[in-house]
């Protein structure tokens, strides 16, 4: 056996192996961690360097919980006032869909202003007096963190509308197939 090569069982299951993408588990609290609505991008990003002042910037992972639009309050639109909540500008963004989930969120630098615009995904957008600093968020694509245990996949396995279907049962994901030939 090489030293990249895994053992694993006769159902080919694998205690040390991962399929998480990005190298992120989601039941990892101490890099994901779970906020509230109505928790500002200053809360989040307290001591995180900006992505303009070093090559290394810190992408901070957070969960954001459903029904976060019904509270969001968000200055700006792209790159966020750090008092607009993380959770709003997330879906404002696509990053995350309204029923929430698992988003990237980066620290960049300020803007003299952040400009009022209309409405996004039932979301008000208001203006914001200057800062010295920004945020903006990322949409993480990873199919374990789906918050259900039903997934599509495309063909390179990545979240779709249309694809294979997985189910997760005990924390597993699978599919169903029929085999049967005429």
């Amino acid at each position: 056996m090489g030293p990249d090569d895994v053992e694993t069982d006769d159902a080919g299951a694998c205690d040390d192996c991962t399929n998480f993408k990005n190298g992120l588990d989601p039941n990892d609290e101490k890099t994901i961690k779970a906020i509230e609505c109505d928790t500002p991008g200053n809360i989040v990003l307290e001591k995180v360097d900006y992505l303009g002042d070093a090559i290394n910037y810190e992408i901070k992972y957070v969960t954001c919980p459903p029904g976060c639009a019904d509270s969001a309050t968000v200055m700006g639109r792209g790159l966020y006032h750090p008092d607009s909540t993380v959770c709003g500008a997330a879906i404002i963004d696509g990053s995350i869909p309204k029923s929430g989930g698992l988003v990237g969120v980066i620290r960049t630098s300020g803007q003299k202003t952040f400009f009022e615009r209309p409405k996004s995904w039932g979301i008000s957008i208001s203006q914001g007096n200057a800062s010295s600093w920004s945020f903006t968020t990322t949409k993480i694509n990873n199919p374990d963190f789906s918050k259900s245990d039903l997934r599509i996949l495309d063909e390179a396995g990545e979240p779709s509308y249309e694809g294979r279907v997985e189910f997760r049962v005990s924390g597993k994901w699978g599919t169903v197939s029929n085999n049967e030939t005429s």
